[in-house]
C-alpha cells in the first residue's frame, strides 16, 4: 500500500482510537505506535519496544475494534517490532478458518518463555490443548499484565488448530464478544452469534474482567458458558484476577 494511503488509514483508526479510550490510555499506550504496512486484510502497527508487551496484552482488542470501524469488519491488526518489514508484492495471507481468523500465529508453545510464575499456568495450558475437555475443563488462568495469559490462550487454539482433528476453536475478547453481541441485538438476530459461540468445540475468551460493567453481554456470557460446558466442551478463560476476587460476578459464575 502507498506510504501516503497508509498514513491516511492510520489516521481514521487513531481517531476511532481517541473515541473507544480514557486519554490517559491512548497518550500512554497507544499514542506512540505507527503505522508499519498493510497487506490485504492484515493492518501491522509497530510498537516501541518498551511497551509492545503490554499493547499486546492490554489494547490490542481496542485496535482490532477501532481498525475495523474504520476500514472494514474484515480488518485484523498485527503489532510489530522495528525489525518488521512489509511482505513482498507476491506474498499472499494462507487461507485460515474463520475460527481461527484472531488468532495470531506466532503465539505458540514453542515461543512461549517458561519461568517460575507461569510454569503450572504453561503445564495445563498444554495439557487441555493436548486433551480439549478432558484436562481442565473449565481453565481459568489469572495474573497481571505482561505474563503471558494472552499468549497461552492463542497457544491452545493454535495447536488445536494444527493437530486437534478438525476441531473448532473460536478465540475472542470480551470486548469482541460484547460487540458481536450488541450488534446482534440491533440486527435483532441472535441465533448467528450464539452458533459462533456455542457451535465451538473449544472456546477461549481473554479478559473476562471486562464483563463487570456489560450486564447484558455477562448474562450472555452465562448461558453460553453453561451451554459448552453442559455438553462437554473446552472452555479456557483469563483475568487478571482469580474468580473469588470478581465481586461483581453472581455466584453461579464464580
Amino acid at each position: 500500500m502507498p506510504e501516503k494511503d497508509l498514513q491516511t488509514d492510520w489516521e481514521q483508526v487513531r481517531r476511532e482510537l481517541r473515541d473507544e479510550v480514557t486519554d490517559f490510555t491512548f497518550h500512554i499506550w497507544l499514542e506512540p505506535l505507527s503505522p508499519a504496512g498493510r497487506s490485504g486484510s492484515v493492518l501491522y502497527v509497530r510498537a516501541p519496544s518498551h511497551i509492545r508487551t503490554s499493547v499486546r496484552e492490554r489494547h490490542h482488542h481496542h485496535l482490532r475494534a477501532a481498525a475495523r470501524r474504520a476500514l472494514g469488519d474484515d480488518v485484523e491488526v498485527e503489532i510489530v517490532d522495528d525489525a518488521w518489514e512489509p511482505p513482498g508484492p507476491s506474498a499472499e495471507a494462507p487461507a485460515t478458518p474463520a475460527s481461527a481468523a484472531a488468532l495470531n500465529p506466532k503465539y505458540t508453545f514453542d515461543q512461549f518463555v517458561i519461568g517460575d510464575g507461569n510454569r503450572l499456568a504453561h503445564a495445563a495450558a498444554l495439557a487441555v490443548a493436548e486433551m480439549p475437555a478432558q484436562a481442565y475443563n473449565p481453565l481459568f488462568i489469572y495474573g497481571p499484565p505482561g505474563l503471558g495469559k494472552t499468549h497461552l490462550l492463542q497457544a491452545i487454539g493454535n495447536y488445536v488448530q494444527l493437530y486437534g482433528n478438525g476441531l473448532r476453536v473460536r478465540y475472542a475478547t470480551v470486548e469482541e464478544f460484547t460487540t458481536d453481541f450488541v450488534h446482534s441485538l440491533k440486527r435483532n438476530d441472535t441465533s448467528a452469534f450464539r452458533d459462533r459461540f456455542r457451535g465451538v468445540d473449544v472456546l477461549l475468551v481473554d479478559d473476562v474482567q471486562f464483563l463487570a460493567d456489560k450486564v447484558k453481554t455477562k448474562e450472555e456470557f452465562f448461558h453460553t458458558f453453561n451451554a459448552l460446558y453442559e455438553s462437554g466442551r473446552q472452555l479456557v478463560l483469563t483475568s487478571d484476577r482469580p474468580p473469588a476476587d470478581h465481586d461483581e460476578f453472581e455466584t453461579r459464575l464464580r
